[in-house]
């Protein structure tokens, strides 16, 4: 299930490591975040590397949708509430400036940047009163939104926010760009990362050559003085428990075409997730929706198919993917130290669905391109508790004590058959495997 976004374009490649290396700064991670990272810390001059364990942008931000907004969710009430006034317009700023930074980077990128408004909508009451509510919190911030009743939906809704001049965008083309010129590493698998004793920094193990987890290559080391770790869902187990303060959730995308009909223009995203999401991308319609836990939900692709020909039955579909978001505890991206005992080494993960706005303020923050003030909001080491935090930790004990094979390298869950993608599924932390227990996502770093 190859996505829209790698069928027009050829990515540029780059060697796997050959011999040990010493630099200032390690970029574990060719996704977005690390790539951001890199092209940064290249304008400055920063002595870097940037290692890839198989191809970059090869899994998660190849099959995005690809929307750039400030308004991700109905995220700002919620913070306000937990957090307060200062933090929330805090993280509205911080959203802001990653928007900018992209509209100021796409004038010079060829990547069907194109600006667009972003709705988020519902059908029923209880939708509607939280999204005035959310309207009402982004005014008071400073931001600007607009309640309505009038979308281009095929379907009547009770209420919808509406934010404009946003943007949505090719990634992949994107990506391609920003990646040239950088000091990249493919087919780099990091195996292991120590803190050395005699000395500041970090001891990087890393595999080369065969396989996507460089099983069969060469191994190297890596002397790094600073690590930054932008590998979708963190590696290394033993500091930060991200493996309780997040889980993943898999969605899919079917992508339509009608010959004779003109798809909304605009970004859609309903407010509880329970219908769908739609992006245009030239003559094409990219419809979400029906996804849940990894490891915990079956016939969505099927269920979303049906949904989108009932929504647009002039259309058909020409392609479909699918893809997996780790989901904060609060909403908001986990960026900045590993852990409160990890000096030099970061992370930028947790981004929740909106992973573009996630990788450019992960990359502004972790570069020194963002006021430490608005950095200081997505915070790792910020304090987590609550009904999700449980929910985690009861369901990982759970999988672990289930008597079944096979079971999970990661931590040892038992793992579930996914039919409609013919995959083993992890409903602990969202590893996956395919049929032959090749890795198809972290946070597992060993195949079944």
């Amino acid at each position: 299930m190859d996505s829209i976004w790698k069928k027009d374009i050829e990515m540029p490649e780059f060697p796997a490591l050959e011999g040990d290396r010493r630099t200032e700064t390690l970029i574990i991670g060719g996704g977005l975040a690390g790539l951001l990272c890199g092209h940064f810390l290249n304008k400055k001059g920063v002595d870097y590397l940037l290692l890839e364990k198989d191809r970059i942008c090869g899994a998660t931000t190849g099959s995005t949708t690809a929307k750039i907004t400030v308004q991700p969710g109905l995220i700002y009430n919620k913070t306000l509430r937990r957090f307060g006034p200062d933090h929330a317009e805090r993280y509205l700023e911080a959203n802001r400036l990653a928007l900018e930074m992209y509209k100021e980077m796409c004038r010079d990128i060829d990547c069907d940047f194109t600006a667009c408004d972003n709705y988020i909508y519902s059908v029923d009451r209880e939708g509607a009163r939280k999204i005035r509510d959310e309207v009402d919190t982004v005014k008071a911030l400073g931001g600007e939104a607009v309640f309505t009743e009038n979308t281009e939906l095929p379907f009547p809704v009770t209420g919808a926010m509406k934010t404009s001049r946003q943007a949505c965008f090719h990634p992949l083309k994107f990506a391609a760009e920003i990646s040239r010129g950088q000091n990249i590493r493919e087919n780099s698998f990091v195996r292991h990362i120590k803190k050395q004793d005699d000395m500041a920094g970090y001891e990087v193990i890393v595999n080369c050559g065969e396989g996507a987890d460089g099983s069969h290559g060469q191994e190297y080391k890596v002397m790094a003085d600073r690590v930054i770790v932008c590998t979708h869902y963190p590696i290394f187990n033993l500091h930060g428990m991200y493996f309780v303060k997040m889980y993943q959730h898999r969605s899919y995308v079917v992508v339509l075409k009608a010959d004779t009909y003109t798809f909304p223009s605009d970004m859609y995203v309903c407010e509880d997730g329970g219908d769908v999401s739609l992006r245009r991308h030239k003559d094409f319609l990219l419809v979400g929706g029906c996804g849940g836990k990894t490891g915990s939900t079956s016939g969505g692709l099927e269920r979303l198919r049906t949904r989108a020909l009932e929504l647009f039955p002039y259309a058909k579909i020409v392609g479909e993917f699918a893809n997996q978001d780790c989901m904060s505890l609060d909403g908001l991206p986990y960026v900045g130290h590993y852990s409160p005992r990890t000096e030099e080494l970061y992370v930028a993960t947790g981004f929740s669905k909106w992973g573009m706005n996630g990788s450019m303020m992960a990359a502004l923050a972790l570069t020194g391109n963002m006021p430490e003030e608005l950095a200081e909001v997505m915070r790792s080491d910020r304090r987590m508790a609550g009904k999700q935090f449980f929910k985690n930790v009861l369901s990982a004990d759970k999988a672990m004590l289930t008597p079944t094979a096979p079971r999970c390298r990661h931590l040892g869950c038992a793992l579930k058959w996914n039919e409609e993608e013919q995959s083993w599924d992890c409903p602990c932390h969202g590893s996956r495997y395919d049929i032959d227990g090749k890795i198809l996502n972290n946070p597992t770093q060993n195949e079944l």
